[in-house]
């Protein structure tokens, strides 16, 4: 587990943990209801820098918007690329001026040496109150992809809450919106863009609240959304949905990809049907050959239990996808209530495996273990952003780094 450095100073329910990153030996921990500068009492949001020194893990930075303000959540999301972070704050008021509630905005931070600054602040070309720009976002070298999923469609739509993803790329040291991406099939309240996930020339989108409607697809049963880039076009390839599509699935919830696998978490899914175990979860994996993808596997937890939300994060590198199940009792008799898990499983040939299973050491009721995942490699980060932390009686939340 990892240590910060103000963890006597971190209010209750700061949240850290909530959401994580990495990146060869540097991992980003965003927290988003952390205080601000040292000796501020505004709930601004953070993200903590952590680099690997052989074995340890060592804390690097704390970075915090050059603009923060109370209730920004600055830390929502945080996504890493070499010596890039972008962190989101889908609260952010939308800048000085004429501030719009809501709108969100993402920072761009670069390392130089072991000191990082702060490159740019991205907003949206189209902001307006209450899109939540910055509620997910994903890195890619000298491209930044930023999630809206309150966004209503662009100017003059009537799809209220449809989504959208804005594309930012890099031109030096300066940041400018390359294109907006919005599904083929757009309607509103599907909240595109609640979810992201890039792997070298493709972005997954996930619309967990997709369907419904004039739609014979199952009311928020949800889809995932594959786009291809080429240049600077980028271009809708397929639609991804639940062979065993659920009214309140929430497919898409999460999403994760790995060069031709993708995986997708549906944590509103249930087990069973004369009993069902509601919200149990699921997670899909699919594949793709050359421009076609196919589902591959369903993974469902070995112990299923009504609540685990098991999907409710995935991660995926190579061979090897980690689901988190949050709110998953930890034990028999008198388990520990949602202390939470995180289930590894690995692919031989088309079939998946479980192969572990990790929970938190001195699991806590309520922990939330799993509920935020980054894999690389041989390295993973789990958060638990709702543990108890003696430091100063709070739930300020831990991160755990596995290898």
């Amino acid at each position: 587990m990892v240590q910060v450095s103000d963890a006597q100073t971190m209010p209750t329910d700061a949240h850290f943990g909530w959401s994580v990153a990495i990146d060869g030996d540097t991992a980003v921990v965003g927290a988003y209801q952390a205080t601000g500068a040292p000796g501020s009492t505004s709930v601004t949001g953070a993200a903590y820098v952590f680099v690997r020194s052989g074995t340890t893990w060592n804390q690097q930075a704390i970075l915090r918007a050059v603009d923060a303000q109370g209730g920004d959540q600055f830390g929502t999301s945080v996504a890493i690329s070499g010596d890039t972070i972008v962190v989101g704050a889908n609260w952010e008021d939308g800048g000085s001026g004429d501030p719009m509630s809501m709108a969100g905005a993402a920072y761009v931070f670069t390392r130089t040496g072991s000191v990082w600054s702060q490159q740019a602040t991205l907003r949206a070309s189209d902001a307006t109150t209450e899109d939540q720009f910055g509620y997910s976002v994903t890195i890619s070298d000298d491209t930044i992809f930023v999630g809206a999923p309150r966004e209503d469609g662009g100017p003059g739509s009537p799809d209220f809450d449809s989504g959208a993803v804005y594309v930012f790329t890099r031109e030096g040291t300066m940041w400018s919106e390359q294109t907006i991406l919005r599904a083929s099939d757009v309607d509103g309240g599907d909240r595109f863009g609640a979810s992201l996930a890039i792997s070298n020339d493709t972005v997954v989108v996930g619309a967990h609240l997709k369907g419904g409607g004039v739609d014979p697809y199952p009311i928020h049963a949800g889809v995932v959304y594959v786009f291809v880039g080429s240049g600077s076009s980028w271009t809708e390839q397929t639609t991804l949905k639940a062979s065993n599509a659920q009214a309140d699935a929430y497919f898409g919830s999460a999403v994760a990809i790995s060069r031709d696998t993708v995986v997708v978490g549906a944590p509103g899914e249930h087990i069973g049907i004369d009993y069902p175990m509601y919200n149990a979860g699921v997670a899909y994996v699919f594949s793709r050959s050359g421009a076609a993808w196919s589902e591959q596997a369903v993974l469902r937890a070995p112990d299923p239990q009504t609540t685990d939300l098991f999907g409710a994060a995935v991660a995926v590198s190579g061979e090897t996808a980690v689901i988190g199940a949050p709110r998953e009792d930890h034990g028999n008799g008198d388990p520990v209530r949602d202390a939470g898990a995180a289930y590894i499983v690995t692919r031989n040939g088309s079939q998946w495996d479980l192969r572990e299973i990790l929970r938190a050491p001195q699991a806590q009721a309520a922990g939330r273990f799993g509920n935020s995942l980054a894999l690389q490699g041989s390295t993973l980060v789990v958060g638990e952003y709702w543990r108890f932390r003696e430091v100063n009686f709070a739930r300020i939340g831990a991160a755990y780094l596995y290898r």
